[in-house]
């Protein structure tokens, strides 16, 4: 850990108090700043318990914090006392290797965000509001009509 690595953390504190105050906590003194690598903030906790709280609870406001003291798109990890932080990048490296890995859905299952112009076919299919799609609202009208 440098001098600056240190600095950014303690940037990070002062800010994660005056903006973000309702998640901070005491024991947030504890936390070590381990290095900068990869534009990750590799951050150690005395606990597990404390590691598990900051990736459930506070992982924005430590990326937001150090986004702002940085004005570069670093992100915070949170690692416990016996994590190592190349660890997770060698098991990020590994998945990327792997054969398949790079196509969506391969491997894993596929998660779809429709773009812009799938939502606003399907705004197209539906009804308008209050008028629910029946069979008789379907039928031709020649099915519907009563002979007069």
């Amino acid at each position: 850990m440098g001098d600056s690595d240190q600095t950014l953390w303690t940037g990070m504190l002062t800010e994660l108090r005056s903006h973000h105050a309702p998640i901070c906590r005491q024991w947030f003194d504890q936390i070590q700043p381990v290095a900068v690598e990869r534009g990750t903030l590799h951050l150690r906790t005395q606990s597990v318990v404390h590691r598990d709280y900051l990736r459930r609870h506070c992982l924005d406001s430590f990326n937001d914090a150090a986004r702002t003291l940085t004005g570069t798109l670093l992100s915070g990890r949170f690692l416990g006392p016996e994590d190592e932080p190349e660890a997770a990048a060698d098991r990020a490296e590994a998945t990327a290797s792997k054969p398949g890995t790079d196509r969506p859905g391969v491997g894993r299952r596929a998660t779809r965000i429709p773009k812009p112009a799938d939502a606003a076919v399907a705004t197209d299919a539906q009804p308008p509001p209050g008028r629910a799609a029946s069979p008789a609202a379907t039928a031709p009208a020649a099915a519907t009509s009563q002979p007069g």
